[in-house]
C-alpha cells in the first residue's frame, strides 16, 4: 500500500481515474482497507476539491488527500467501513480542518 501511496499521486492529472492493480490489492492484506483505498482513488478529484474549499490551496488539498491514503495504509485490517465513501469524505474533511488550523 505504501508503494501505491508514494508512487501514484505525483504527476497524475486530477481528471484521470486511478485504479489499484490486483497485485497491489493482494499486497494490502485486508479487503476492507483495499476497498477504502479503491474508493479513495475513485473519488480523489472530488476529495481534493472538497479539501481545497477548506485549506484554500491546491497543493495543501492534495497533501490532505495523500495523508488520508497514508492513514488508510497504516490502518490496514483495523479500519473497516460499511459505507466507504462517506467515511472517506469525513476523514478528508477532518484532516483538511486540522491542516487549516496550522
Amino acid at each position: 500500500c505504501a508503494d501505491d501511496a508514494a508512487g501514484r499521486w505525483k504527476g497524475v492529472p486530477m481528471t484521470a481515474p486511478l485504479r489499484i492493480s490486483s497485485a497491489s490489492a493482494a499486497l494490502s492484506g485486508a479487503a476492507a482497507s483495499a476497498s477504502l483505498f479503491d474508493t479513495l482513488l475513485a473519488h480523489r478529484a472530488r476529495l481534493v476539491r472538497m479539501a481545497f474549499r477548506i485549506v484554500q490551496s491546491r497543493h495543501l488539498a492534495e497533501d490532505v488527500v495523500e495523508d488520508a491514503g497514508v492513514k488508510l495504509c497504516e490502518g490496514e485490517g483495523i479500519i473497516a467501513a460499511d459505507h466507504p465513501a462517506p467515511f472517506l469524505y469525513r476523514l478528508v474533511r477532518n484532516l483538511a480542518i486540522d491542516r487549516a488550523r496550522r
